[in-house]
């Protein structure tokens, strides 16, 4: 995985990319797929990010993560990535945790700085 915007036709793992096309095309390998497929991911819209929030923090309503998912957003602009990266930094540093008396995750919204 690589971020397009930060690689463009002349950068080494461009020409990379290219020479493995272009062997496994010319290979006579039989075993090896013979092109490389490529996807573009873009980022996630805050509906979606919510979703996931709600659905990592086994919320049963999106609304219910409203704010913890508006903050994560802020700072991660829809990138799945990085929104995984900020709430493991968040459970690191005990703003997201799970309540063992009432079974179920608990956060602190005016804690959060990622």
């Amino acid at each position: 995985a690589y971020r397009s915007n930060e690689v463009d036709a002349d950068h080494s793992f461009t020409k990379l990319m290219e020479n493995v096309t272009q062997t496994r095309n010319d290979s006579n390998f039989t075993t090896l797929p013979k092109s490389v497929a490529r996807m573009n991911l873009f980022s996630l819209s805050p509906e979606a990010i919510t979703k996931y929030i709600a659905e990592a923090v086994k919320q049963e309503e999106a609304e219910g993560v409203a704010e913890l998912a508006e903050a994560v957003y802020a700072k991660t602009m829809g990138n799945i990535f990085f929104v995984m990266q900020a709430l493991e930094e968040l459970v690191r540093k005990n703003i997201l945790f799970y309540d063992v008396m009432c079974f179920e995750w608990r956060w602190v919204v005016s804690k959060i700085e990622l």
